[in-house]
């Protein structure tokens, strides 16, 4: 150009003696006149190795797989979406450290290519890049001896291509020690399908395998219990939108009780929104640990989630998977940005301890399910089952509602059985709010109106704060371990959670038997080691249930 004609002739003979076959110099100012784009590549050598455009270094190993999403079954999407884990996976296996280059590349669907040679439009929008899904690749060091798939893809990766992006390739370069590491490659959006060619580019000897035998989880017993809540972001009033705005804490708050944490995940929470494909927000969610009530808890930019559902994607649906301590939570869906009205559906599944059950059925006859000790187990004298329930301050609750607010925990009839419960439940003094914990033995619910109930009462005993986990312990354990010596008469035990004091109290069948009572509160005074002056106070279901109604104006009343 004629830029050459201002350099000096030494200096522009030296520039072109510099030029290999194939090479040209430009002008500055008439290369960003004439280019767009640019495309910067890795050298090749003479032996046709790649070498690094980071330290000079010749990548002299390569290996390479071919691979697809296949929607169903290993399109799983990004790591928002408690389906991540069904992406493909490799192994790379890296003998020695040294520099890694590991590039994913994927092929362009020939329906595109179709509609691009035909010379046909893309009729979608919302669809900007029509020739290629979002990928990214993701890349953990792992310890195939103690391998656990979900403990490690809810950790940080050691490398990455960090976000999911619309390119044909995207590369992750990296120094790696020796060890085995776990490649996932994913498109952003579930269920995308499309091919693609894993390659990797070494100074050191690797070896690139798939992961053809699924890895198990470790799932550490229970089974799954599943609830879905429906609600709607309004604009003006609950559409606060993402963390990035300080009217986020005015969405939709919903309330998360883990009970049971036996090991691996034992939370999924799914956020689907019912709007068109054309007018779809970006949504996501973050779980944020309860401090106080979840009505009266603030959520401001200075409170951290514990778990996030982000970014925020475009999507009908989002999702994750994790594993929470047992504690009281909140969830807080929105969309990303403020003021944004739709309706969606929050589905909430938790881990709750697994039953062992025996049936016995006999034609014409319903199935009859019963908890049995497991081989070599010590059986207990009576089965028993835990409860859960949590009202909200001030709301008077009739029968029904009550009834519907409690939730069973789970059966035992073991010592063993009941430990393995125990040892994973939240203790009283860890709850929040309006909390109850009932045991009580199989068949009996704990109301004043069950068959067993109704003709007894309980014993009171109010605690100052800390004092209800230690407690409950020795109440139960007593209860179990038959130290009250009254037959059948014991029913169950309650302990309430309430903000200025908590409550323990036993449950008997009779009100009337006094040496019964009698004996019942002096055994509860030597277990839990009371003092001589507390106060213990005795109160028939009778008189519970008429005092409901005097209070609250209700014919029909229930609790606990």
């Amino acid at each position: 150009g004629a830029g050459w004609t201002m350099l000096d002739p030494l200096c522009s003979a030296e520039l072109l003696c510099n030029t290999k076959d194939g090479e040209f110099w430009v002008d500055k100012m008439e290369f960003q006149q004439k280019f767009d784009d640019m495309t910067v590549g890795y050298p090749i050598s003479e032996d046709h190795h790649l070498q690094s455009i980071y330290t000079g270094s010749l990548l002299t190993h390569t290996q390479q797989i071919g691979g697809s999403w296949i929607k169903g079954f290993s399109a799983g999407g990004c790591r928002n979406n408690s389906s991540y884990n069904s992406n493909p996976k490799y192994w790379l296996k890296v003998q020695e450290g040294g520099e890694v280059l590991i590039s994913l590349l994927q092929h362009g669907p020939w329906s595109s290519l179709h509609n691009f040679q035909t010379g046909q439009s893309v009729d979608n929008p919302r669809q900007q890049h029509p020739y290629y899904q979002a990928i990214a690749l993701h890349i953990w060091k792992v310890d195939k001896k103690r391998f656990n798939l979900t403990r490690t893809l809810n950790s940080t990766p050691c490398a990455s291509s960090l976000t999911h992006t619309y390119e044909r390739e995207v590369v992750v370069h990296a120094h790696l020690s020796a060890g085995f590491y776990l490649l996932v490659p994913s498109t952003f959006l579930q269920g995308a399908q499309g091919h693609f060619l894993l390659r990797v580019h070494a100074t050191c000897s690797t070896f690139l395998s798939a992961v053809k035998v699924s890895v198990q989880q470790e799932c550490g017993g229970g089974e799954w219990e599943m609830e879905s809540l429906s609600g709607c972001w309004t604009v003006g009033s609950t559409a606060g939108g993402s963390r990035n705005f300080p009217s986020h804490g005015k969405n939709p708050h919903v309330p998360l009780i883990v009970t049971y944490d036996p090991g691996g995940t034992n939370v999924r929470v799914t956020l689907c929104q019912h709007s068109p494909e054309n007018t779809l927000h970006a949504i996501g969610f973050h779980i944020y640990k309860v401090s106080g009530d979840v009505e009266c808890m603030v959520i401001s930019g200075t409170v951290c989630p514990v778990v996030s559902c982000v970014p925020h994607a475009h999507s009908h649906e989002v999702s994750v998977q994790c594993r929470l301590p047992p504690a009281g939570y909140v969830i807080l869906p929105s969309t990303y940005q403020p003021d944004c009205g739709a309706e969606y559906t929050l589905t909430i599944a938790r881990k709750i301890p697994r039953k062992a059950i025996s049936c016995q059925e006999r034609l014409g006859q319903t199935v009859q399910e019963a908890v049995v000790p497991g081989a070599g187990e010590h059986p207990l004298q009576y089965n028993y089952t835990f409860w859960y329930s949590r009202r909200t301050p001030g709301r008077p609750a009739s029968t029904q509602s009550y009834e519907q607010n409690i939730k069973q925990i789970g059966s035992f009839a073991s010592v063993e059985q009941f430990w393995r419960f125990y040892s994973h439940m939240i203790r009283p003094g860890d709850l929040t709010g309006h909390s109850d914990f009932h045991l009580f033995k199989e068949g009996i619910k704990p109301m004043w109106e069950d068959d067993a109930n109704k003709s007894g009462g309980k014993w009171i005993i109010r605690l100052r704060k800390g004092l209800a986990s230690r407690c409950w312990e020795n109440l139960i354990l007593a209860m179990l371990g038959e130290q009250f010596m009254v037959g059948e008469e014991i029913c169950g035990a309650v302990v309430s959670v309430r903000f200025q004091e908590d409550i323990i109290s036993i449950w008997n069948k009779t009100a009337s038997d006094q040496a019964t009572t009698a004996r019942i509160r002096d055994t509860l005074r030597r277990v839990l080691n009371l003092p001589p002056n507390t106060i213990m106070e005795y109160k028939t279901h009778t008189d519970s249930i008429k005092a409901w109604e005097d209070f609250h104006g209700l014919v029909n009343a229930s609790g606990g």
